[in-house]
């Protein structure tokens, strides 16, 4: 028999997604307790897809994490449902949207496996932050149009 041999750090990596941005849909979700605080959280198993097919990437939604919770809605376009203040886990079987992947290390009891880093689109982010700028801002950066002090 022939074979490439690999190093251990070639095999964490293997069946990895490389970090960046790719479209989702959650596959299974669990109505769940958080083991550490005790309070309510939603386990969503996510399909997602990279050019050649799909990985599955487990991620907790949890009130601890505000931020990441509401950009879920935001990109699953549920928002109403986030406005609302609950919602069952149930409910977001087949939702779909962007996601920001991550690679969380190995350690000496896991491998290297992928996580969520936040949801919805970077490029969408960019823009509605930049549509939030105050007028005088969005004006002096104009002012620059490449010159590399900034007027005041």
């Amino acid at each position: 028999m022939r074979f490439t041999p690999k190093t251990k750090e070639e095999l964490d990596f293997d069946n990895l997604l490389p970090k960046g941005e790719y479209d989702f849909e959650v596959a299974k979700t669990e109505d769940a307790v958080s083991k550490k605080s005790g309070k309510e959280m939603i386990k969503v198993n996510l399909k997602v897809f990279n050019g050649e097919g799909f990985n599955f990437v487990t991620d907790y939604l949890m009130e601890a994490m505000p931020f990441k919770l509401r950009h879920f809605f935001e990109t699953i376009s549920m928002i109403d449902a986030y406005n609302e203040g609950s919602v069952q886990a149930a409910d977001l079987v087949g939702a779909a949207g962007k996601v920001q992947i991550d690679i969380k290390a190995a350690s000496d009891q896991f491998p290297a496996k992928n996580s969520v880093k936040d949801y919805g689109s970077k490029a969408a982010k960019k823009a509605d932050k930049d549509a939030a700028k105050p007028a005088f801002v969005k004006n002096a950066e104009n002012d620059l149009d490449g010159k590399e002090e900034i007027p005041f």
